[in-house]
């Protein structure tokens, strides 16, 4: 018998995380992390921004491929750009075997504004989505949209890995380019190669004590994170895991 909790109870349960009173007195105690790297930006782009209601709509057969329906909602006196519904898979079945489905309207979604690029990938949850898409070949962003939140995600290719390096809450109800920094390739291998300070990862994403397999680089817990994102169905949670790596060796402060 062990008295280690689960992963699995970790997520399902968030009394079980340590409080945050207990992580700031933790904090105090840690070493100030070395490295022999340090990672800085090397310049920006910028990211055109259209309303969520275009941006749905101009994605429409993008989404279709992944068994998700774009609806567009005319009700007279009420401006359709208004409004929007989706209707996507939400992995059960009825009692005939059909894939159920959940529908939800969008509302105000011509004051939301997001990233102008094709999707690439899609997440819909209970309160929340997640929408992947690339800037380039080496370069994606992954938009985290909740009903009165928006948060964008930068993540660069390395190690056959799209990892997290820049998180930050946006205006949704700005029309302002994303101001996306850019970093280098090879300066953040060089911090993925190092030494992993694990009661620093522990301070930022508590729920990692449970992992089975404990590594030396901080490689090793970067993929382990992103891993465990595939079964995260939290858009707050992804964001906390976003954040985690960012923080941790990429540009976002801790």
């Amino acid at each position: 018998m062990t008295n280690e909790l689960s992963l699995a109870e970790l997520i399902k349960n968030p009394e079980l995380r340590p409080k945050n009173e207990d992580l700031e007195e933790q904090a105090e105690k840690l070493d100030p992390p070395t490295s022999s790297v340090e990672l800085k930006e090397i310049g920006s782009i910028n990211v055109p921004r259209v309303t969520l209601h275009e941006w749905l709509v101009k994605n429409k057969s993008v989404l279709a491929k992944q068994d998700v329906k774009v609806v567009e909602i005319e009700i007279s006196g009420v401006p359709k750009e208004e409004n929007i519904g989706i209707a996507f898979p939400t992995g059960q079945e009825l009692g005939d075997g059909t894939q159920r489905r959940k529908f939800v309207v969008l509302n105000e979604v011509d004051q939301f504004f997001v990233a102008d690029l094709p999707i690439e990938k899609a997440k819909f949850f209970n309160k929340g989505m997640s929408f992947e898409v690339k800037v380039r070949d080496d370069l994606g962003l992954t938009s985290y949209i909740t009903p009165t939140s928006y948060t964008m995600s930068a993540r660069i290719l390395t190690n056959n890995l799209f990892v997290p390096y820049f998180v930050t809450k946006v205006n949704r109800k700005s029309n302002d380019p994303l101001v996306v920094p850019q970093i280098s390739t090879s300066t953040i291998n060089v911090k993925l190669q190092e030494l992993a300070n694990f009661d620093l990862l522990m301070y930022y994403y508590p729920q990692i004590s449970a992992i089975s397999e404990k590594g030396d680089s901080w490689l090793h817990y970067v993929r382990y994170l992103i891993k465990l994102k595939e079964r995260i169905t939290s858009v707050p949670h992804l964001i906390q895991i976003d954040e985690t790596i960012a923080k941790t060796v990429g540009l976002n402060e801790g």
